[in-house]
């Protein structure tokens, strides 16, 4: 066959044969060209089957196959030794790598550590810095609250030194601000009968405070109380002196001592039967029935007349005065509401319903006319009156009710 070419016509052989031995290259066609020198080639038509290549050019390429295979699997194994050792030189710096961000990331910690130190710091001047204005703002509020307060107070060490004083001491001891480290032995006191030093050395001895009201040289009425000194960690640290003047209040006792006594003497030696009654109980009776929904108490106690014995039980007689003894012939305040129904009688019935009426009504006063035959066979007409005081803030006092009897022909007190 002849083919033109750049450089002229050429005469080739084409050879057209099946591959028979390599099972991979089943099915497939070698087409080979051969060029033939000095003459014309014959031409063979493709549909005429070709003659099988020689044994020697099939052999030849079997070995230049084996070579390429051979070659083609040294090249393979040496691009996975070159990716071997790739792949270890990558974990190498991978490696390193992380070595380097771990380090990194300690410096980092490291960095945070001394921020949260540096800031700790800072907090902790801050709170040293509000703390010594606390101090401060303590300090002073505790030398106002000495300077304005009317309690005179002294502070004593575990060896009865003065440790601090309000200045209202120097009413009672010649004290100044050079005197603070020194023994309280060493002052003299205006207060009668008590030794401070003394006093003051038993509490710390027996940790038990001890007060008593002590009378100046001038008159004056002082309460006076020593404790003992302790720490916030409840540490005995010394003793703690104060005193009250009570002067007013102690006149005003007084005078509430001897207005008692004159009232008593009065309510005894009054020529009206009187006697006071504490009805405190009965009245919180009657509200208990009132908030179970009770609004009759007449139809009540009459339907229960057992109640009305559980009532009258409630009442307290608290005082009674001679004139009342005499009359209903009993000994003493105790005997007087065991006799007094037996010798109302029929009136003693009369008597509780209208004082249980009275207190369910919120009356001031009830009024009872009555028979009574004394000691001597005489029958007296008496009239008694029931009348509940009132408190400071006009509300009617249950547990102070006064009870008087005389005869009907008298008004009553």
């Amino acid at each position: 066959m002849t083919l033109h070419t750049d450089s002229g016509v050429i005469s080739v052989v084409i050879s057209v044969s099946s591959i028979l031995e390599h099972t991979s290259l089943s099915g497939l066609l070698m087409v080979s060209f051969e060029e033939i020198y000095g003459g014309a080639a014959p031409v063979q038509t493709l549909s005429k089957p070709t003659s099988p290549p020689p044994t020697k050019t099939l052999e030849e390429m079997r070995k230049e196959l084996a070579w390429t295979k051979e070659n083609l699997q040294t090249t393979i194994e040496e691009m996975e030794a070159a990716n071997e050792e790739l792949k270890s030189t990558n974990e190498e710096l991978q490696s390193t790598n992380e070595e380097l961000q771990s380090t990194n990331e300690e410096l980092e910690t490291s960095k945070e550590e001394l921020q949260s130190l540096n800031e700790e710091s800072v907090t902790v001047n801050s709170e040293l810095q509000n703390r010594m204005e606390d101090y401060q703002i303590a300090n002073d509020d505790l030398k106002n609250l000495f300077d304005s307060t009317q309690l005179a107070t002294i502070f004593l060490d575990t060896q009865l030194c003065i440790r601090r004083f309000t200045p209202k001491v120097k009413e009672i001891i010649s004290l100044v601000a050079t005197d603070i480290g020194r023994p309280i032995a060493h002052f003299s006191c205006s207060l009668q009968a008590i030794d401070l030093s003394e006093t003051s050395r038993q509490v710390l001895k027996t940790l038990d405070k001890y007060e008593a009201e002590i009378y100046d040289t001038n008159g004056r009425c002082f309460f006076t109380r020593i404790l003992p000194y302790r720490t916030t960690n409840n540490v005995i640290d010394g003793t703690v002196l104060s005193f009250e003047d009570i002067s007013a209040r102690k006149k005003v006792e007084l005078a509430l001592i001897d207005s008692e006594k004159r009232y008593k003497n009065l309510f005894d030696y009054s020529p009206i039967a009187i006697w006071e009654e504490d009805c405190s109980s009965l009245e919180q009776a009657l509200f208990k029935l009132r908030e179970q929904g009770i609004s009759d108490l007449g139809d009540y106690l009459a339907k229960n007349p057992e109640e009305s014995l559980r009532l009258f039980k409630s009442r307290r007689i608290l005082a009674v005065n001679n004139a009342a003894l005499s009359l209903f012939n009993v000994l003493n305040k105790e005997e007087l509401p065991i006799k007094l129904p037996q010798l109302l009688r029929d009136d003693a019935t009369q008597l509780l319903l209208l004082q249980l009426q009275a207190i369910w009504n919120q009356q001031e006063k009830v009024n009872l006319a009555f028979n009574y035959t004394d000691l001597s066979g005489n029958v007296l007409a008496l009239s008694l009156t029931w009348t509940i005081t009132s408190d400071h803030q006009g509300k009617l006092n249950y547990a102070n009710i006064i009870t008087t009897v005389l005869p009907q022909n008298q008004e009553a007190l």
